[in-house]
């Protein structure tokens, strides 16, 4: 059984500063919840609230409809947490230290979880015995992991698990996420953005402690870019690739321009590109005698959405 996770009107003060301010969002159970935002914008806080480590300021937890202030024991055992900056013994090896964590957390069948946590991480196979002060870095994350998912928790929160992987630990730990979510909900928080998009289905941005983005990829593309976006590259100066378009007959304004050695980029959004747009533009800039090295539409994505809804730049 995985959870189901619903929070109203979340805030958390530190005096006079908003760490997180009115946050509203619901994760149905099975779902690998992506939480996205820069440096400080209060994901690390939030998870600590969701597993009960401290206490929201105002607004309501609700992890399979019970109230987390008022069945906060019973909730955090549900709950599988691994925080940012993890410390592991290194004196101890994998397979003793993973045991010792099963007893801490009473489970039941301690030798027997052990060995499928293992399984599920890719420990068996790399890391049984050996002292955990001499694994690499992935591996540890990958006991950071397995020391979370312990208690056969209903809801895995993970905090910047895959800082510092290398691509083949990366595409390691994608393969442990998605065996998780087959037996929990999962909430993660990574910088690694194309990451987030090949694993997640539900994405929360978060910035300056506000939730600024909550729903699929898609619903999320869809509002926030409901024009097409344009790459042109031509063989002109930035004032000059700048007038040329405004003054064509479509009124083309840049949002972006970028000089390269051989030509200048200009990405550009407009609003009634229908389908004779891009035909029409290229053909009015080259009758009128200008030279179009390159000109596609820009479909958005993670990085774009992410720049976007936390108000840096668009750049293409």
């Amino acid at each position: 059984m995985s959870a189901e996770v619903s929070i109203e009107h979340l805030s958390k003060f530190y005096g006079k500063n908003n760490a997180l301010y009115n946050l509203n969002f619901k994760i149905s159970p099975n779902e690998i919840v992506g939480v996205l935002g820069p440096n400080g914008a209060g994901k690390s806080t939030l998870f600590r609230i969701l597993c009960g480590i401290i206490p929201a300021s105002e607004g309501k937890i609700y992890i399979n409809h019970l109230p987390l202030t008022t069945h906060r024991d019973s909730l955090k055992s549900m709950i599988g947490y691994m925080p940012e900056h993890y410390t592991l013994p290194n004196a101890m090896r994998v397979e003793e230290f993973l045991q010792a964590q099963a007893c801490l957390k009473q489970v039941k069948n301690v030798k027997k979880t052990v060995q499928e946590v293992m399984e599920i991480c890719d420990l068996h196979r790399t890391a049984t015995q050996k002292l955990i002060g001499t694994l690499s870095h992935g591996t540890k994350q990958r006991v950071g992991i397995a020391d979370a998912i312990l208690n056969d928790p209903q809801l895995v929160i993970l905090d910047e698990p895959s800082v510092g992987l290398d691509p083949q630990q990366v595409e390691n730990f994608r393969l442990i996420i998605q065996r998780i979510s087959s037996r929990s909900t999962v909430i993660m928080a990574t910088h690694i953005l194309p990451e987030i998009e090949s694993i997640c289905n539900h994405l929360l941005i978060v910035h300056q402690g506000q939730l600024v983005g909550d729903g699929t990829f898609q619903s999320l593309y869809a509002k926030t870019f409901p024009n097409k976006r344009y790459q042109l590259k031509m063989l002109h100066a930035i004032d000059a690739i700048k007038s040329v378009l405004n003054a064509s007959p479509f009124g083309i304004q840049c949002d972006s321009v970028v000089l390269h050695e051989d030509a200048t980029e200009c990405t550009f959004e407009y609003a009634n590109a229908d389908s004779h747009f891009e035909s029409e533009l290229i053909a009015w800039l080259l009758t009128n005698g200008y030279k179009v090295q390159q000109f596609s539409e820009v479909p958005p994505n993670l990085n774009h959405l992410f720049f976007k809804m936390t108000q840096f730049p668009w750049k293409s």
